[in-house]
C-alpha cells in the first residue's frame, strides 16, 4: 500500500487525482488493497464437554442450553441488530484441554468473550482471561472463581450459597452429627468446605471425613465404617459417575440414615444406578428451574420436557453475553466486559434475575426423593425463619 502512495508522486496533476480517489476507494471499500477492516460482528465461543467422560453428563446438558439460546434469541446470526458468531469449544472436562481450546478459540476464531462449565475448567481458565482481558461467563460454582479475576462472571450458584444452604436445611432439621464424603475435584471440595465451615460453626459436628479420586469405584470399606460410628447422618458429595454406585451400596448393606446431597445425584445416571429405595428421602438444593417459558422452548425445538439446572444456566450464560453484546460500544472484549458489568438484573424466562458483583443471584429451591420422585419442599428462603442453632438436638 505504502508503494502505490509513493507512486503518485510521479504522475501528472490529473492522473494524481484519478489515482488518488482510486487508492481512497480501495482502502475503504475491503477490496484486496485496502488495510485490514475490523469486523463488525461479535463472536462468543461456547466450550463444554463434547467429548471424554462427562459428555453425556453436564456436557450434553450445558449444550441442550447453549443451544435453546441460540435458537431461540439468534437463529438469523444476529441479536438485537448486532450480527452474531458463535464458536463451539471442547473441553472435555479437563483444566487441560480447555486451556489449549480457548486459546484455539481466541487465536483462529477471534472470539472476544468465551462461556463455560464446570469449576475444573473455569479455574484453569481464569488467569488467562484475566491476562487477556477476555470475559469469562462461567457455569462454575467454585466460591474463588470470580475473586481474582475481574473478568469473570458466574451463573451457576457458588459453592458457598449451596453449600451453606445445604447446611443450614441440616441443622434446622435438628442433624449434628454427620459424616462427609466427597470427590477430589474442584468444585466438590469447594462445595465440602463451605458446608463443613457452615455446619461446624452452627454447632454441628464432623465425624468423620473422607475423599476419593474420580476413579475410585468401590465403597464397601467406607460403608462399612460408617456403620460402625455415631452418626446421624451423610453428605454424599461425590460426582455423577460415583454418587449413584456409593448409594447403592448403602442400601445393599442396609445402611440407612439421611442423605444431603450436592446436585449430582438428581442426575438421570445416578437415579438409574441407585434405584429408589436408596435415593429415598436424600435432600439437596438446586436453582428454580420450573419455569413454563424454558418448558415450552425445550419441548417445541428439543422435544424434551425436563427443566435442568445446567440447561437453565448455560442458557443463561449466552443470553448474559447477548444481552452485553447489544449494549457494547464496539465489538472489543473489553466493551463486551464493561457491558456486562454495568448490567444490575438479567431477562431470564420473563423473570428479572439480580445480578450482584458480576454474579446471577439465582434463588434456590429445597428438594427431596419421595416415593421414587423428587418433590419440591419450597423456597430455601423457608429454612432461613429460625436460627439454625436453635434446631440441634
Amino acid at each position: 500500500m505504502l508503494s502505490l502512495w509513493l507512486s503518485l508522486w510521479y504522475l501528472s496533476p490529473v492522473d494524481f487525482f484519478k489515482n488518488f480517489l482510486l487508492i481512497i476507494l480501495f482502502t475503504f471499500s475491503g477490496s484486496p488493497l485496502a488495510l485490514a477492516e475490523p469486523t463488525s460482528e461479535f463472536r462468543l465461543g461456547l466450550m463444554t464437554e463434547l467429548s471424554g467422560p462427562w459428555v453425556s453428563g453436564s456436557g450434553a446438558l450445558c449444550k441442550r442450553g447453549y443451544d435453546l439460546a441460540r435458537q431461540t434469541l439468534a437463529a438469523d446470526g444476529t441479536y438485537k441488530g448486532k450480527k452474531i458468531r458463535f464458536f463451539y469449544g471442547d473441553t472435555q472436562g479437563r483444566g487441560e484441554s480447555s486451556i489449549s481450546e480457548l486459546n484455539r478459540l481466541v487465536s483462529g476464531h477471534k472470539v472476544q468473550a468465551i462461556v463455560t462449565n464446570r469449576s475444573q475448567v473455569g479455574m484453569a481458565l481464569n488467569p488467562i482471561s484475566k491476562r487477556r482481558k477476555l470475559p469469562l461467563i462461567g457455569i462454575v460454582g467454585h466460591n474463588s472463581f470470580i475473586s481474582d479475576n475481574p473478568y469473570s462472571f458466574r451463573t451457576w450458584p457458588s459453592t458457598k450459597l449451596e453449600g451453606e444452604a445445604l447446611s443450614r436445611i441440616a441443622r434446622k432439621q435438628g442433624f449434628k452429627r454427620i459424616a462427609v464424603i466427597a470427590l477430589e475435584d474442584e468444585w466438590t471440595i469447594s462445595f465440602r468446605d463451605q458446608f463443613v465451615n457452615h455446619f461446624t460453626a452452627n454447632g454441628g459436628t464432623i465425624v468423620l471425613s473422607e475423599s476419593f479420586i474420580s476413579s475410585d469405584s468401590d465403597f464397601s470399606s467406607i460403608v462399612s465404617k460408617l456403620r460402625s460410628i455415631d452418626i446421624d447422618s451423610v453428605l454424599v458429595d461425590l460426582g455423577p459417575t460415583q454418587t449413584g454406585p456409593f448409594l447403592a451400596r448403602l442400601r445393599e448393606q442396609d445402611f440407612r440414615t439421611q442423605i444431603f446431597s450436592n446436585f449430582y445425584i438428581r442426575n438421570p445416571e445416578t437415579i438409574a444406578v441407585a434405584g429408589a429405595e436408596a435415593l429415598e428421602g436424600a435432600i439437596l438444593t438446586e436453582v428454580d428451574v420450573e419455569k413454563k417459558v424454558l418448558r415450552d422452548g425445550l419441548l417445541r425445538i428439543f422435544d424434551d420436557d425436563t427443566p435442568n439446572q445446567y440447561k437453565y444456566t448455560c442458557y443463561a450464560g449466552v443470553k448474559w453475553a447477548l444481552d452485553a453484546i447489544a449494549n457494547a460500544d464496539t465489538n472489543s472484549s473489553e466493551a463486551i466486559a464493561q457491558s456486562m458489568k454495568s448490567m444490575r438484573s438479567l431477562d431470564l424466562f420473563g423473570e428479572q434475575i439480580p445480578i450482584e458483583n458480576r454474579e446471577l443471584v439465582t434463588p434456590l429451591v429445597v428438594k427431596q426423593f419421595r416415593n421414587g420422585k423428587l418433590e419440591t419442599l419450597g423456597p430455601m428462603s423457608t429454612f432461613n425463619l429460625e436460627p439454625v442453632e436453635n434446631n440441634a438436638r
